[in-house]
């Protein structure tokens, strides 16, 4: 299948919000349990900004990509354990794209740090917690889930939310964290000198799906919906938050 067909094949389903196209896998989803020892981390919400604006960084100060820089960082126990972003292997010429196009052969960002930490043996991407510019593809979902990471946070939406769907039918917690509304909640508050991490706004923060021991699928659908509604506030075409030019980054 073409770059271009898929793309539309991914858009078709994602536009869909009554949820028709999971009929015929309901009894999947019933079969399917996260793991007994899957533990989520109860993170502050000033280190959830902290995280994404490491992700953010990495992304603007080492990605060569032109059409999306995305960074990503693995977090746990209260530190990050791993950093990547999107881009060639490692030796290779820093060109992401040819014509327009993204060549084959470019990892993104989730995979390059689930491979820096287990090729650096220093920890397990086990029950850590993602945070991911971009909201992953169905690709690294496959990675994100085999690695058994606990939850994933993101800002900016990816061009379909297949790969979304793909955490939430297994379980991963999925959370969109909107850096928009921190970026000009910081510059309200330290203009009045007010800045206090105990007064960040909920709404920073959507809670797509938490997981839970028990196996509960009306939960799950009602999620993926959800997800697919967020998507739709999107652009067509555009699916940038626009943070990435806020001025901390410039």
């Amino acid at each position: 299948m073409s770059e271009e067909k898929n793309i539309k094949y991914l858009k078709k389903i994602t536009e869909k919000l009554d949820l028709s196209d999971l009929t015929d896998q309901i009894e999947m989803l019933t079969q399917i349990h996260r793991p007994k020892d899957f533990t989520e981390e109860n993170i502050r919400m000033d280190d959830m900004i902290i995280q994404m604006e490491y992700a953010y960084n990495w992304a603007k100060r080492r990605c060569y990509a032109k059409r999306r820089k995305v960074g990503a960082i693995l977090y746990k126990n209260g530190r990050p354990i791993s950093s990547g972003f999107n881009g060639t292997k490692s030796g290779y010429p820093n060109n992401c794209e040819k014509d327009g196009s993204t060549i084959a052969g470019v990892i993104h960002a989730e995979k390059n740090a689930i491979v820096k930490l287990l090729k650096a043996g220093t920890d397990s991407p086990k029950n850590s917690t993602l945070f991911v510019t971009t909201a992953n593809c169905p690709n690294c979902a496959e990675e994100i889930i085999l690695a058994e990471i606990s939850a994933v946070y993101f800002t900016e939406m990816y061009r379909s939310v297949v790969g979304l769907e793909e955490l939430i039918k297994n379980g991963i917690s999925v959370y969109h964290l909107n850096m928009k509304k921190v970026s000009d909640f910081d510059k309200k508050t330290e203009s009045e000198g007010l800045y206090d991490y105990k007064n960040f706004p909920k709404d920073f923060v959507t809670t797509i799906y938490k997981s839970k021991e028990e196996n509960n699928v009306e939960e799950k659908l009602n999620a993926i919906k959800r997800v697919r509604e967020i998507y739709k506030d999107y652009k067509d075409g555009d699916f940038h938050d626009k943070f990435y030019d806020a001025a901390f980054l410039a």
